[in-house]
């Protein structure tokens, strides 16, 4: 019942919808920002889960109506490729670019393995998916690494230019610079603007705290500091922390997590996570769970600047058996998550 009444209909609809968006652009030629990729995800998605229901039920009888599913899967998939093609021949591949290409490619295999072999069989959508996603994780070609040899290589040919940037460029120049550290910090910069990340090193701790690297790296290539209308923010404490008071605390521990590569601490008696602004630390049977997310709101989110320094008491958590001095701080505005930290425990 639910997916003749329900689910059918429902991707009937939303596939009538997004085909006539996707002509009107096709006509237009006016490409939307992402909106289309997102749209054509969510088609899909729903498209496979409605031919999955339905394979017990048709049982191999209607053959027209797995090539009428697959193949409107694989119209919004082609509408898919040209939608990250062009992304990425302007601004390069990120991770989420690289992920949204390689399923993109997926789908269009996944279509016309099933519109043209007849006996096909839906489990090597999950056996093909799996290989897809393991295959990204790791080596040169990991999204992780080829996102950033993208990034570093449309860095190079922007600052090999011998006109004037325009500003459209010298905002590129610092979305790029402020992608990469958020990622990889100063290791990835090192080998395309080295003279900009020695002269950053070389900064009093005290100067270096208040000062961003984007910000710093773009001034000192003598461009404007041109900040991309960011939905992250980033908080750091004005001073540097010289002297800690530790009483009424047993341990210390330094804890830095990235939603890119989320660090955890493990040993025989302690463990430290932190997963959607919940930090967990484990020492022996005692648990500590906090929610930071009240904490992130109270700094204010909504600010004209992406980079902010602020007093050291600002940027800390008390509790009853738990005290949390934080360095710096991420956030995604838009979420309220934590995308980053560096801080100390005690507890």
């Amino acid at each position: 019942v639910f997916t003749k009444y329900i689910l059918s209909p429902l991707t009937i609809v939303y596939f009538l919808i997004i085909f006539t968006y996707s002509l009107k652009i096709l006509i237009s030629g006016e490409w939307p920002n992402g909106i289309l990729a997102k749209i054509s995800l969510i088609f899909s998605f729903v498209a496979i889960l409605t031919y999955l229901f339905w394979t017990p039920l048709i049982k191999g009888r209607d053959w027209r109506f797995k090539s009428i599913i697959w193949g409107a899967i694989l119209f919004q998939s082609i509408m898919l490729a040209l939608a990250i093609y062009i992304r990425v021949s302007e601004y390069g591949f990120t991770e989420n670019r690289y992920y949204i290409a390689i399923f993109g490619i997926w789908l269009i295999s996944m279509s016309i393995y099933f519109i043209s072999v007849k006996e096909a069989s839906y489990k090597w959508l999950f056996v093909t998916l799996t290989l897809m996603l393991i295959f990204s994780q790791f080596g040169k070609y990991g999204a992780l690494n080829y996102s950033r040899e993208s990034q570093l290589e449309r860095l190079k040919e922007i600052l090999v230019l011998e006109h004037n940037l325009t500003q459209q460029e010298q905002q590129s120049v610092y979305s790029i610079v402020e992608h990469l550290y958020s990622t990889d910090r100063l290791e990835s910069l090192r080998a395309v603007i080295p003279d900009v990340v020695e002269r950053y090193e070389d900064l009093n701790i005290t100067i270096k705290d208040r000062v961003y690297f984007p910000k710093f790296a773009v001034k000192s290539l003598g461009l404007n500091s041109v900040e991309s209308k960011s939905r992250y923010i980033k908080f750091t404490t004005t001073l540097p922390r010289k002297i800690l008071n530790i009483r009424g605390y047993t341990l210390l521990v330094e804890f830095s997590y990235s939603r890119d590569y989320n660090r955890k601490i493990y040993t025989k008696s302690i463990r430290v996570n932190f997963d959607k602004n919940i930090l967990s630390v484990r020492n022996g049977n005692r648990l500590i769970r906090v929610n930071l997310g009240d904490m992130v709101k109270s700094l204010g989110l909504y600010r004209k600047d992406s980079y902010v320094s602020l007093p050291n008491y600002r940027m800390e958590y008390r509790a009853k058996d738990i005290k949390i001095l934080f360095y710096s701080i991420g956030v995604d505005t838009k979420s309220g998550e934590i995308t980053d930290f560096v801080a100390k425990i005690l507890f």
